[in-house]
């Protein structure tokens, strides 16, 4: 089934992306709950008692967004399912994406920002060896295009 979600056509980052979640979720969560269940066994005492085991694995109720995440995955496997005609549409679960809203991430204030860069151009010019001076002035021009982009240190060749 990952398999087959993995290979859908996409031309675009955003649907690449979203295969990986899909996927992800799938062999992370799903795929070790459900194991040898049959797609038409799958009803909503199932999904209840999954619910409790993912609130369980995550230690809090899971974000709406993740929920959705999950949710989408599923239903992928549920639409395979009727093109093989191993279910018929009436028998799709409806599935909840209620969970806790989603939360802000940390930021720096301005002043935190100024003094931060301001640290990182102080090292820089008091680096004792050429290379060091590098590689503090590619941390300081990095630390630029995160703030002034928005990009998350560590996303950048998810892309």
């Amino acid at each position: 089934m990952i398999d087959i979600i993995e290979s859908k056509e996409g031309n675009k980052n955003t649907e690449k992306k979203f295969r990986h979640d899909n996927s992800l979720a799938l062999r992370k969560y799903h795929i070790p709950y459900f194991d040898r269940t049959y797609v038409t066994s799958i009803d909503q005492d199932a999904i209840k008692k999954f619910d409790e085991l993912r609130i369980k694995e995550f230690g809090r109720k899971p974000a709406s967004s993740t929920l959705k995440t999950h949710s989408a995955a599923l239903n992928l496997v549920f639409k395979e399912a009727i093109e093989h005609k191993w279910m018929i549409p009436i028998q799709v679960l409806v599935l909840s994406s209620k969970g806790q809203s989603g939360t802000r991430r940390a930021a720096f204030s301005e002043e935190q920002y100024n003094d931060v860069i301001d640290g990182i151009y102080e090292s820089e010019r008091n680096a004792h060896t050429e290379k060091t001076r590098q590689i503090r002035e590619l941390l300081y021009d990095y630390g630029e295009i995160a703030v002034n982009t928005g990009i998350r240190p560590g996303t950048e060749m998810e892309m």
